[in-house]
């Protein structure tokens, strides 16, 4: 029955936020979490080779993006910052589009140096087309709605972009 309201739904138009069966929760959780410890790792051909391919084309390409990546992370190295955790929540939305799905999943990264930590609160689109693995996004690399409307076109007209939130915490001497 669920099968036949996924391609019912996938005719009619715009995708609908629907339950994330069990099977595609464990999935998408799996594929999220190896890119976490990528990122922990700093393991940027990995994070690449796991972001969504129509993405990293628009910045160049995987060595253009791990270059990105690497030149980033040793700027913040270089004053201090380093990558302490990140941490993928839950999905928590699921649209079925025409040829793709999409997840929203609640992403918290912290950010430690000898000032303080930043933790963000932030969001993953996980993407999969027909016979694919689910490959992601980071909220944090779109411009706007418009944007991620592009990679999925599917997406409610009603549909926006999760809030955001970002602490500061200083340590206190």
């Amino acid at each position: 029955m669920y099968k036949f309201l996924l391609l019912f739904f996938t005719m009619i138009g715009p995708a609908l936020a629907l339950p994330v069966p069990a099977d595609i929760a464990s999935q998408v959780s799996q594929r999220a979490n190896m890119l976490a410890s990528a990122t922990l790792l700093e393991d940027y051909e990995q994070v690449i080779a796991l972001s969504y391919p129509a993405m990293v084309n628009k910045i160049g390409g995987p060595s253009m993006a791990a270059k990105i990546a690497y030149e980033a992370v040793r700027l913040l190295n270089e004053e201090g910052v380093v990558i302490s955790d990140l941490t993928i929540g839950e999905p928590l939305e699921y649209f079925v589009g025409k040829d793709k799905e999409l997840i929203v999943l609640s992403t918290q990264l912290e950010l430690k140096s000898e000032q303080g930590r930043v933790n963000t609160d932030s969001y993953l689109f996980a993407i999969r087309e027909a016979g694919t693995d689910w490959m992601f996004i980071d909220s944090n690399a779109l411009k706007d709605i418009k944007e991620l409307k592009v990679y999925f076109p599917g997406l409610p007209e009603d549909f926006s972009l999760p809030q955001k939130a970002v602490k500061f915490t200083p340590i206190t001497k």
